[in-house]
């Protein structure tokens, strides 16, 4: 049985992940992301800046002529900073990971494209009691290929377990 950890996206991810811990050993943590990350999000999740959360923001898929799917993938690297200089920290990482975004950067998969459209923004600067934050972000687009191929059996049936969730299951809590 396979597992959602190794569909393609998902295998992104942790590639994307993977190459910005080895890159800036520095961060307190480099985590995975659901969707763009805010204020009240990073507080709730208690992340220890300097920190990047990476995330995949959109995937939109299409048919190629011989039916396989494939899909433009948005990508996002959010990078939190703290304290006194917040600011430039934010600008120095986000810096490093749009260069990690270069013209050959598979991360270590096949059946991708190189990135493309990489664009960086400041999202948020705020005083939240006696701490200041700062969260950036990157962003850029991959296109991959080789969906499904680890999905399914010859006779069409999923391969991977959905443990079913009951409603008195602690992790649902």
């Amino acid at each position: 049985m396979q597992d959602f950890a190794q569909t393609r996206l998902n295998k992104l991810r942790e590639a994307v992940k993977g190459a910005i811990k080895e890159a800036l050993p520095q961060l307190q943590s480099v985590d995975s992301q659901f969707g763009k990350l805010g204020l009240d999000e990073m507080k709730m999740l208690m992340v220890r800046p300097p920190a990047v959360r990476v995330a995949i923001l959109a995937a939109n898929f299409t048919h190629e002529l011989d039916a396989r799917l494939e899909a433009d993938v948005n990508i996002g690297a959010f990078i939190v900073t703290e304290g006194k200089g917040r600011d430039e920290l934010a600008w120095g990482i986000t810096e490093a990971v749009c260069c990690l975004c270069r013209s050959n950067q598979l991360w270590g998969l096949i059946q991708l494209s190189a990135p493309r459209s990489i664009r960086s923004s400041p999202l948020l600067s705020a005083v939240d009691g006696q701490k200041g934050f700062s969260i950036s972000g990157v962003e850029w687009s991959q296109k991959l290929w080789g969906f499904g191929e680890s999905l399914f059996n010859e006779t069409g049936q999923a391969i991977f377990h959905i443990e079913k969730q009951t409603e008195t299951d602690e992790s649902v809590k």
